[in-house]
């Protein structure tokens, strides 16, 4: 992860133009970089300030691992309506230079959350990067599947499928 967030996606959009032969690709790589956020669709769901606003209330602290560029996790956030306000920490792969499922991502959040493995909860929706990485930690890990049919493929595997379902493991 040693790169910086402009050569990370200038190296990728600039291989994803190549490999699909367009030429004078080059030209078109810091096009991209500026046009991204524009267009991108960064919606958050119904439940997600609710959810937030709810455990902060509770007193609980809230964090946000990505395996994104914390200038990128900033920019869907604003895109998304979500205050960044809302988490007590946001990390992302640049933050520590390792980007999950590495132990140190979730280290790092703990830390700067001051709280033990075993008294957080993560919840995601990816079974290796969020959950494995979570519960190697000594995390609980949640997973989130929004599709109902999703949540049978994951059996024994701790499974909501909205944010509000969460908080029957605070």
């Amino acid at each position: 992860m040693g790169k910086s967030r402009i050569e990370y996606w200038g190296k990728w959009n600039s291989l994803v133009l190549k490999h699909l032969g367009i030429p004078e690709y080059e030209k078109l790589v810091g096009e991209i970089e500026t046009q991204w956020f524009k267009h991108a669709d960064c919606e958050a769901y119904p439940d997600a300030e609710e959810t937030l606003v709810k455990l902060r209330r509770m007193g609980l602290k809230t964090g946000l691992v990505s395996t994104g560029y914390e200038t990128d996790v900033y920019a869907i956030l604003r895109k998304a309506g979500l205050r960044k306000e809302l988490f007590d920490v946001i990390v992302g792969a640049d933050t520590t230079g390792r980007a999950k499922p590495h132990p140190e991502a979730f280290r790092h959040a703990l830390g700067k959350l001051v709280v033990e493995p075993e008294e957080a909860l993560f919840i995601g929706d990816k079974v290796d990067d969020d959950y494995r990485g979570a519960e190697e930690v000594g995390i609980t890990p949640i997973l989130i599947r929004r599709e109902s049919g999703e949540a049978r493929i994951d059996s024994g595997l701790r499974i909501v499928t909205s944010l509000a379902e969460v908080f029957q493991y605070v």
